[in-house]
C-alpha cells in the first residue's frame, strides 16, 4: 500500500472515529458515555506510551550508531501514517515551526513570496507579498493564496492551532481607488468630507 494510501486511509478513520464519538454523545447516557471516553483514553495512553517508548529506542540508537537511527526516525516521521499517529499523541519528533517552513518553501505561488512569521501559542503566522516582478494576470489573487498557504500547513502540521496568512489585496483594475477608500483615508488623517 502506498504513503499517500495510508494517509487517506488514516484520514478516513480518524473521521470515522469522530463519527462514532457524535452519535455516542447523542444517544449514550452520561455513565455510559465517561466510562466509554475512559476506555478509550485509557488505550490512547497506553500506545502514546509504547509511541514515546519506541521514539527514545530510535534517538538512542541514532547516537550510538550514527546516521541510521536518526534516518530511522526521519523515515517514521516522513511517514504519513506514522506522522498522524505521532502527531495524535504529541510526540511528532519535527518541531512544528520545522514543518511549517518545509511546507513554505515548497510552496512556489507564481508572483508569490511566503514567509513564515511567527509561531506562538500553537498559532502560525504567514505574510504573502507579491513580487514586483509578477504578471498579475498569470499569478494567484491574494485569496487563492490564503487558501494554498492554509492547505500547505494544514496538511504538514495539523497541530497548529490556526493559520493567519497576511497578503495585501490587489488593487481595483485600471488603477481606480473607490471613494469608500479615500474618504476613510481622509478621515484617518484627520480631515473631514466637504
Amino acid at each position: 500500500m502506498s504513503a499517500a494510501r495510508d494517509a487517506s486511509d488514516a484520514r478516513e478513520r480518524l473521521r470515522a472515529i469522530e463519527a462514532i464519538i457524535e452519535d455516542l454523545r447523542r444517544v449514550a447516557d452520561p455513565r455510559s458515555l465517561a466510562g466509554a471516553q475512559e476506555l478509550v483514553g485509557a488505550v490512547l495512553s497506553l500506545h502514546a506510551d509504547g509511541m514515546a517508548r519506541i521514539l527514545e529506542i530510535v534517538r538512542a540508537k541514532a547516537v550510538v550508531g550514527g546516521a541510521t537511527g536518526g534516518s530511522l526516525l526521519d523515515a517514521l516521521a516522513g511517514d504519513d501514517l506514522v506522522a498522524s499517529l505521532l502527531l495524535l499523541h504529541g510526540l511528532h519528533p519535527v518541531p512544528l515551526e520545522q514543518r511549517v517552513r518545509a511546507a513554505l518553501a515548497k510552496l512556489a505561488p507564481l508572483g508569490w513570496t511566503v514567509e513564515l512569521t511567527g509561531v506562538g501559542d500553537g498559532a502560525v503566522r504567514v505574510a504573502a507579498t507579491r513580487s514586483a516582478l509578477a504578471n498579475s494576470k498569470r499569478s494567484p489573487t491574494a485569496q487563492q493564496v490564503r487558501a494554498l498557504v492554509e492547505e500547505a500547513i494544514g496538511e504538514a502540521a495539523p497541530d497548529a492551532e490556526g493559520v493567519e496568512v497576511t497578503a495585501p489585496e490587489e488593487e481595483a483594475a485600471g488603477g481606480f481607488v473607490p471613494i469608500e477608500r479615500l474618504t476613510a483615508a481622509r478621515s484617518a488623517a484627520g480631515g473631514g468630507t466637504r
